[in-house]
């Protein structure tokens, strides 16, 4: 079958998730990033092969190196509470594979307007992350995996580090890119990227945004 392949993309995601977000975030990934829908194959937890042991989590994660995580919502997610996919965000960061990030185009707009109105609000929604507050619908499974990262070296702090970190890669990403496309009329969300740039500590980056929105006084003649 021609609709079927070797998975090149794990695909974490929250078994919560309605089918059509995910669907969704998936097309939204293949656009952002230029890929063919007839040759790109994704490997998704309950369609592919069950994958319910924590040690056959970590091989697969490491197999195909290089993991998508579809996030419902960019605050108070219900995607980074389960168990099983910070349990594949951990393998994913101990493998050093890649990690991308998508939501859904409704969930992008929302994240869009909350930095233009207040990005500290986005900024303490990746400070209260943490790894020890997941949930499993499943009996025994959070323990189970809380007990297998903090066997990991780094533990928990690794863990949080890691997921945190590229979350904020992804913010100013999706934030730069919704200013480029937004052009001259950014206005202050040109101004809060940069003060999210300042936060993370990327002077250099925030600099250059600032000036861009405001123009250098001319020089006297």
């Amino acid at each position: 079958r021609s609709d079927v392949g070797e998975a090149m993309v794990f695909v974490s995601w929250a078994l919560s998730t309605c089918m059509h977000s995910l669907v969704a975030a998936l097309r939204r990934y293949l656009d952002n990033r230029g890929l063919d829908p007839a040759t790109t194959f994704f490997w998704v937890r309950d369609f592919c092969e069950p994958v319910a042991e924590a040690a056959r989590v970590g091989e697969v994660v490491r197999h195909i190196s290089d993991t998508l995580l579809c996030l419902d919502s960019w605050d108070n997610s219900i995607t980074l509470k389960r168990a099983w996919v910070v349990w594949q965000l951990y393998h994913t960061a101990d493998a050093g594979a890649e990690l991308d990030i998508v939501m859904n185009e409704d969930q992008d707009e929302r994240f869009v307007n909350a930095v233009e109105e207040d990005y500290a609000v986005v900024q303490e929604a990746l400070e209260a992350i943490d790894v020890r507050n997941i949930t499993s619908p499943e009996e025994g499974i959070a323990d189970m995996i809380l007990n297998e990262i903090n066997k990991m070296p780094g533990g928990f702090k690794r863990a949080n580090a890691f997921i945190v970190q590229r979350l904020e890669a992804w913010v100013v990403s999706a934030a730069q890119r919704a200013v480029a496309e937004r052009g001259d009329m950014a206005g202050q969300l040109a101004f809060n990227v940069a003060g999210l740039l300042e936060a993370q500590g990327d002077l250099s980056a925030a600099r250059a945004l600032w000036g861009q929105i405001v123009p250098a006084p001319a020089e006297k003649g």
